[in-house]
């Protein structure tokens, strides 16, 4: 290894060099020792591993191969361009260049939920870039895997600003299933337009209660210059009943390069 990072509510990110001398991210589980681990998460983990590295997309970030001894570990691809939540710091993007990453974000999601995989935490912070620009999806499933030890307070630092409401109060929207990354994608799709997401509060409960219960203010409202054809799309990714979104995201991506064409 050669250094650390990065560092997470729930991992740690090295830097290193592998068998191949690749240079590659090696993450891990962020405990004090392997036995605060129980045997399940560490089948877990494993088991996420193995899914991730079946899939291979050119907007997804490649796993080149894992491990849970003497730890839980991945090796994966090196993305040194940051992340989307980096230049989200800096404002909302240029509309073409947002339209740009959600395409190749929305074509890699169709591709994972077309192999069996939902992400469950399509955020800004798991959009990577490679030295070229061009993003990828990282994180399939390991923070699904490493919240069960953590608590909400945990949670909602980041994560929940992209949960989707059945994700939140599944006795009340109903189970989750692939639509929950419809709506994260919704969410960082805002996100990327706005420079914020489309709720927010410092209040946890007051958080929770505006995802269930109000309507965002829709881009347009925030900037003249934003299309009303994006609202539209908004609208049905960030539906609170997942039967009003998309059906599947292959149907946004056409909406969104439509929508380019235009501009």
């Amino acid at each position: 290894m050669i250094g650390k990072i990065g560092s997470g509510g729930f991992s740690e990110v090295f830097k290193g060099i592998d068998e191949n001398n690749r240079v590659v991210a090696l993450k891990f589980p962020k405990i004090k020792s392997s036995e605060t681990i129980s045997e399940n998460v560490f089948k877990r983990f494993l088991d996420e591993a193995k899914v991730w590295s079946k899939l291979k997309h050119s907007n997804i970030v490649e796993v080149y191969s894992y491990g849970v001894k003497p730890v839980p570990w991945i090796a994966m691809e090196f993305m040194d361009g940051g992340s989307l939540d980096d230049k989200l710091k800096n404002g909302p993007l240029n509309l073409k260049d947002a339209l740009n990453i959600a395409i190749k974000i929305s074509d890699a999601i169709y591709f994972a939920h077309h192999h069996g995989v939902i992400h469950q935490d399509i955020k800004p912070k798991n959009i990577l870039f490679d030295r070229q620009g061009n993003p990828k999806i990282t994180d399939w499933g390991l923070s699904k895997v490493l919240l069960e030890e953590s608590s909400i307070t945990e949670f909602f630092e980041g994560t929940i600003l992209c949960a989707a409401p059945e994700q939140l109060d599944p006795e009340h929207f109903g189970g989750v299933d692939w639509r929950c990354d419809i709506y994260g994608f919704g969410v960082t799709l805002f996100w990327m337009v706005t420079g914020r997401p489309p709720f927010y509060s410092d209040s946890i409960y007051t958080y929770l209660k505006k995802v269930m219960t109000e309507e965002p203010q829709f881009p347009c409202e925030i900037n003249k210059y934003i299309p009303p054809e994006l609202n539209d799309i908004l609208r049905k990714l960030l539906a609170k009943n997942k039967e009003n979104r998309y059906e599947d995201m292959a149907l946004a991506k056409n909406d969104l390069q439509s929508l380019l064409k235009k501009i």
